[in-house]
This record gives C-alpha cells, sequence and structure tokens, in this order.
C-alpha cells in the first residue's frame, strides 16, 4: 500500500512538472499598447506574428515581398525597425570586409536596422549548410 502510494505522489509530481514546463514556453498575449501602436503604424497588414523576448515583443509580416520586423517595448514604443535588403542594398564598406575578411562564406541575409535613428546593417553568413549561421553587424559608414 505504501508503496502504491509513493508511486502515485511520484507520478503526480513528474506530470505537474511537465505541465509547468509546458506552460513556460507559452508566449504572453500581447499587450493592448503594442498591439495599437502596431495597428497604428500598419493599420492594413493583417497577417503578424508576434514573438516576444525579455526586452521587446516583435511583430514581423511581409511588405512588397520583404520582411519587415517592429520591436515594442512593453508600453509599446516602437524601439527598432528592421527591413530585409537585397545584398547590394549593403554599404560597400561591408560588401569588402566579408569579401576579405570571410572568403568563401555565402551570404545568406541582410537587413537594414533602424534604432531610434541610427542605422546599422546586420548579415548572416554561413560557410556551409553544416555549419552554423553567423551574424554581422556594421554601421551606416
Amino acid at each position: 500500500m505504501t508503496r502504491k502510494i509513493v508511486m502515485s505522489m511520484l507520478a503526480i509530481f513528474a506530470m505537474s512538472t511537465i505541465m509547468a514546463q509546458e506552460n513556460s514556453n507559452v508566449q504572453p498575449p500581447v499587450p493592448a499598447d503594442v498591439a495599437e501602436s502596431f495597428n497604428m503604424l500598419y493599420p492594413n497588414v493583417k497577417e503578424v506574428g508576434w514573438t516576444f523576448s525579455s526586452e521587446f515583443f516583435e511583430a514581423c509580416f511581409k511588405q512588397k515581398e520583404k520582411i519587415v520586423s517592429l520591436f515594442f517595448d512593453k508600453n509599446g514604443d516602437l524601439k527598432k525597425v528592421k527591413n530585409e535588403i537585397m545584398e547590394s542594398d549593403l554599404p560597400i564598406s561591408a560588401k569588402e570586409l566579408i569579401a576579405k575578411e570571410y572568403s568563401g562564406w555565402k551570404l545568406e541575409k541582410a537587413a537594414s536596422i533602424d534604432i531610434t535613428g541610427t542605422m546599422n546593417y546586420e548579415t548572416q553568413i554561413q560557410k556551409d549548410k553544416n555549419e552554423k549561421a553567423i551574424v554581422l553587424i556594421f554601421d551606416r559608414q
């Protein structure tokens, strides 16, 4: 009898632990202020994906076949805008540095990033499909 009680308690403990882990992966709802800010900026965008980090709520959507990401704080203030760009839109100095320092690497993605008026560029490069990609950040120069 004691063994059955212990086994039952262990089963209950295991189930509660599993449920707690599953609930920790649930994204919080988008705050009303954040959703309102997004809708004011892009009222015609209906298909938007939301993700959450400890710092930002990120709205991700397609505009003119390019990916756009907006990063809001919990109060709905826009903090960063990230736009997918073509390799040709990167500054010449960034393209030259990649060619020189990362010869043989392939550019997978490029984006312009506006952080409260300061423009930067982000690239994701990869040597081959079996290796991890790396991200390089460039300033405007």
